[in-house]
């Protein structure tokens, strides 16, 4: 058990401690409001992103992190003209690059795109781009996720102060713990959507062989909710 395996479990003991004291109405009612702030967020956190987007002190700032030049390990290559690169020369991109599954699925995608049109961008300003818009986006997501569930749970807790959720007797420890793990599972799931670009911007090979010997975090490392948000979707 490694730092990551470690925050797994953390999150997940804390959530079913929390889940225990408040009962089982309670912790439904949590999760369900997690879910909504999930799906709430994406059409919220839109039009922050477009606008942080469009924030070029911003993105220049971000731009300064991605290296995006040393990352192609060639500056020729970098420089080149994505319109009419050929399979060969993206395949090249990509396994100079070296970024994290889900970010290089979004960079194939947007280079098979780009060859296709005209454009004076280069290859240095697709990395760059993949790299900046993504951190934004799902940064962004997650601030209005964690607004979202806030106002709720704080809406839910007003709520139980005046009208007490019953319990269930035998029941109701048993339903709110299997509750505080599948939130508690959830949050993992919404931590770990930091982790593609935490392991581009932090040039530490000992925190990518930390995130690659955990045990449990290859289970969290959805590159299919990562590109769901980015899609601004989760189905």
């Amino acid at each position: 058990m490694n730092i990551f395996d470690a925050l797994i479990w953390a999150v997940i003991l804390l959530s079913v401690l929390y889940a225990l004291y408040r009962g089982f109405i309670h912790s439904l009612l949590s999760q369900a409001a997690l879910l909504l702030a999930m799906a709430l967020a994406l059409p919220v956190s839109a039009g922050l992103s477009a606008q942080l987007q469009g924030d070029t002190s911003l993105t220049s700032l971000l731009v300064t992190y991605t290296d995006a030049v040393a990352r192609v390990g060639d500056y020729d290559l970098a420089h080149t003209p994505v319109t009419g690169i050929g399979d060969d020369t993206i395949d090249q991109v990509l396994e100079n690059v070296g970024l994290p599954s889900a970010l290089s699925a979004l960079l194939e995608k947007n280079l098979l795109y780009g060859r296709d049109i005209e454009s004076d961008r280069t290859i240095n300003d697709y990395v760059q781009g993949a790299v900046v818009s993504s951190a934004i986006t799902i940064l962004c997501y997650l601030a209005c996720l964690a607004l979202i569930y806030f106002a709720l749970s704080l809406l839910l807790s007003l709520t139980a102060h005046v009208f007490h959720f019953p319990l269930l007797k035998a029941l109701d420890w048993a339903g709110a713990g299997v509750f505080g793990v599948v939130r508690g599972l959830t949050l993992t799931c919404l931590i770990y959507l930091l982790m593609p670009l935490l392991s581009t911007v932090i040039p530490l090979e000992a925190f990518n062989r930390l995130l690659s010997a955990s045990a449990l975090s290859p289970a969290f490392l959805s590159d299919r909710l990562f590109a769901a948000i980015l899609a601004g979707r989760l189905i």
